[in-house]
C-alpha cells in the first residue's frame, strides 16, 4: 500500500474508534442536567403520573397534560440552549450534534422526558407521543407564536379538546371553534390563575384563520434512525479498513 493509502486506512480506524469511545461515554453522562432535575419532578414520578389506569380518555388527557407541566421545564432564554442541552451533546449523539447546531427537539417523547426541558413545541410533542403510544388520536397544533395539542377525547361523539402543557391548561373546546372564536379559551386560562394580559395575548395567538395540524406520533422513528446511525458509522469506519488490511495481509 502507498503512504497516502495507509494514512487513509489509519485515519478511518482512528476516527471510528474515537466515535465508539464517544458513544460509550454517552452511557455514563446523563442527558438531564442537574439544574433541570431541580426544577421538575423525577422521571420515576413522571412515568407514574402518566400511567393509564383505565380511566376515560378525557380524564387521562388532563392527567398527562398536568404531568408534562410538572415534568418538563420550559426555558425562556435562548442563551440557555447550550446550558440545558437543547443542542444534543456530542456524547449523546454526535450525528444530531453536527446536524443541528442550534437545538434539536426529540420526536421520541421518552428522550425528551429524559432531557426534561424544552419549548412549548417539545412539550406538545411529548403529549402527542404519549397519546400515540396508547392509540389515542391527537395532532400538534402549530401557531405563529405557540404550539399546543388537540386530542380526541371521545371517539363516538368525535369530541376534541385542546391541551396546552406549557401552561398546564386543558381547553375543553374544538380547535376549529377556537380559531373562529378565540375568546372561548379565556375562562380556562383564567381558572388556572393567569393574568388578564397573559390571557389576552394567548387569545391573539389563537386568533388565526387556519391552524397547522401535524401528526407527530410516528416521527419518533426518525430519532431512532439517528441513534442507529451513530453506531453504524464507526463500525463501518473500523470494519472497512480492517477488511482491507486483512486482505493485504493475505496477499503478502
Amino acid at each position: 500500500m502507498k503512504k497516502y493509502e495507509w494514512a487513509v486506512v489509519l485515519g478511518m480506524l482512528l476516527i471510528g474508534i474515537g466515535l465508539l469511545v464517544i458513544n460509550f461515554i454517552g452511557f455514563v453522562v446523563p442527558l438531564r442536567k442537574v439544574e433541570v432535575a431541580e426544577r421538575v419532578i423525577t422521571k420515576e414520578k413522571f412515568y407514574e403520573a402518566i400511567t393509564w389506569n383505565g380511566e376515560p380518555i378525557n380524564e387521562y388527557t388532563i392527567k398527562v397534560n398536568d404531568a408534562i407541566k410538572k415534568g418538563v421545564f420550559q426555558y425562556r432564554d435562548d442563551k440557555e440552549k447550550a446550558r440545558y442541552f437543547m443542542r444534543v451533546p456530542v456524547e449523546e449523539n454526535y450525528v444530531l450534534y453536527l446536524m443541528y447546531p442550534d437545538r434539536y427537539e426529540f420526536f421520541d417523547y421518552k428522550r425528551a422526558v429524559e432531557r426534561g426541558v424544552g419549548l412549548c413545541s417539545q412539550q406538545s410533542i411529548i403529549l402527542a407521543g404519549i397519546m400515540y403510544e396508547h392509540g389515542i388520536e391527537s395532532r400538534v397544533v402549530v401557531m405563529e407564536r405557540h404550539v399546543v395539542v388537540t386530542v380526541q377525547v371521545d371517539k363516538l361523539s368525535n369530541e376534541w379538546w385542546i391541551c396546552d402543557p406549557s401552561y398546564g391548561v386543558v381547553v375543553r373546546e374544538n380547535i376549529n371553534d377556537v380559531a373562529r372564536q378565540p375568546e372561548l379559551i379565556k375562562k380556562y386560562y383564567l381558572e388556572k390563575g393567569f393574568r388578564n394580559d397573559v390571557v389576552d395575548n394567548l387569545v391573539s395567538i389563537y386568533r388565526q384563520d387556519e391552524h397547522k395540524l401535524v401528526d407527530v406520533g410516528w416521527l419518533k422513528y426518525i430519532d431512532g434512525l439517528f441513534y442507529v446511525a451513530k453506531w453504524i458509522i464507526p463500525l463501518v469506519l473500523i470494519g472497512l479498513p480492517s477488511f482491507i488490511l486483512y486482505k493485504k495481509a493475505r496477499n503478502v
